[in-house]
């Protein structure tokens, strides 16, 4: 079997990832794996470092205690095989090779999606091999799904503060610009669908059309995600792209644009003219002051643990 070529799918949440996933698994050389979380911090936080027994095992016991991982074992999955030699990064490859040898053994193309990879590129510097891909959306309306939306692991509902979405926006869209990531954005995804699949698959000399009877990318995902993406399989409306324009309170639209105006002009997503919500902001900037202290906390812990762990 050929080696396998990582491409690694960034997104934020609600920005139409687990649909282009959908679609790109049905190219007979291209495998989507189902989200996992503990290959992210687990092996790419750190994918140079060399690894050992003891945390090959901490990391087995971590990923089969994972509820993500029964999407794995669906497949026909097992660690028996897993590589634990070598750098973090090539126990990670082994992880994906694995996968598609279960799956689609004649994929050559394997996609891992996982939020938080758009903050790791750095880490790839000396794998220079590794591909990458994001989907962007307009933030009014990926805030607009968000509040509506419950997280399938928390059950809590994935946004309140549109200063909070609004600020990861931002990070990400400066991310993208900083490393100029290719992206795909979501409104195209949506309107020109066959398009956007017909250009990744010349650019990436992709050769058999895009099969939607066989295997699918959606029955692999755990019951939990399955339930919150059952539209996926459905033909794209693109008439559901704008409704965040009723629904979406002008004062959330007011305060995201207001913060994200420059990149949205970038990335050419048009501000609507409304009042600011002066009072509503200073609410919502406490908030926005308590998740950054979060992040940064998160941030320092990751460097301690990168730099001298």
């Amino acid at each position: 079997m050929k080696p396998v070529k990582i491409l690694f799918l960034c997104y934020i949440n609600r920005s139409g990832s687990t649909f282009l996933a959908h679609r790109l698994h049905q190219f007979r050389e291209v495998c989507v794996c189902p989200e996992l979380d503990v290959p992210v911090s687990g092996w790419l936080e750190a994918p140079e470092q060399p690894g050992s027994l003891q945390w090959a095992a901490e990391c087995k016991h971590r990923l089969q205690q994972d509820p993500k991982f029964v999407a794995w074992q669906n497949a026909g999955f097992t660690l028996e095989n897993l590589n634990y030699h070598g750098s973090n990064m090539e126990t990670f490859r082994s992880l994906l090779t694995l996968y598609r040898n279960a799956m689609k053994p004649d994929a050559e193309i394997v996609v891992f999606k996982a939020e938080r990879l758009i903050h790791l590129y750095p880490m790839f510097k000396y794998f220079p091999d590794v591909m990458w891909l994001a989907v962007l959306r307009d933030p009014r309306a990926v805030f607009h799904s968000q509040r509506l939306t419950p997280h399938p692991d928390t059950g809590r509902m994935m946004a309140h503060n549109p200063l909070v979405l609004a600020a990861k926006w931002k990070v990400f869209c400066k991310q993208l610009i900083r490393h100029n990531i290719p992206y795909i954005s979501y409104e195209r995804l949506i309107a020109e669908t066959d398009t956007v699949l017909n250009d990744f698959a010349r650019e990436h000399q992709l050769v058999s059309p895009p099969d939607a009877s066989k295997d699918t990318y959606w029955q692999h995902l755990s019951p939990a995600h399955r339930a919150l993406h059952t539209r996926v399989t459905l033909p794209p409306d693109a008439t559901r792209m704008d409704r965040w324009r009723q629904d979406l309170p002008p004062r959330d639209r007011a305060l995201i644009q207001h913060h994200c105006q420059t990149l949205m002009e970038h990335f050419r997503y048009k501000a609507e003219s409304l009042p600011y919500p002066t009072v509503y902001h200073s609410f919502c900037t406490i908030a926005l002051t308590v998740h950054n202290c979060k992040r940064w906390m998160y941030r320092l812990v990751f460097w301690i643990k990168y730099n001298f762990i």
